[in-house]
């Protein structure tokens, strides 16, 4: 089921415009909605991914797929903070670690760091949902 629901998560947040990693003006998928605060579990989409890659660390495929979802997920600013401020360098350098000899793995996975490691700008509104958040979570 975390394998289907990573890769729904590869479609939904996967680049809009021409080129791979290229965002037309907003995320197909609304920020506040599931990945931010609001779930009935109290948990936001992001905390419930990254959990989801900690308790499976052994299941090549779910780390694979939860890898390609953090690809497109972190294009976001708002999103990349977040994954980063809970934890998303650490479970993608553990999915590499622990799967070393799948290509799929530490293919998906480098990509992910690169998109979590380069600079983004966020925009105006984006910022002042970032701090939102922020207090919400932290």
């Amino acid at each position: 089921v975390h394998t289907v629901a990573f890769h729904t998560l590869v479609l939904l947040a996967r680049p809009l415009g021409g080129n791979e990693g290229m965002l037309f003006h907003r995320a197909m998928v609304n920020t506040r909605g599931i990945f931010n605060v609001g779930s009935s579990s109290s948990k936001n989409g992001i905390v419930i991914m990254l959990d989801s890659m900690r308790r499976f660390a052994q299941d090549e495929v779910l780390q694979a797929m939860s890898c390609w979802s953090l690809v497109n997920v972190a294009l976001t600013p708002l999103q990349k903070t977040m994954l980063v401020k809970l934890g998303g360098l650490t479970v993608t350098a553990n999915a590499m670690l622990q799967h070393p000899y799948n290509a799929e793995v530490q293919f998906r996975a480098l990509f992910a760091l690169i998109n979590l490691v380069i600079p983004s700008e966020a925009r105006p509104e984006e910022t002042e949902e970032m701090r939102q958040i922020e207090r919400e979570l932290f």
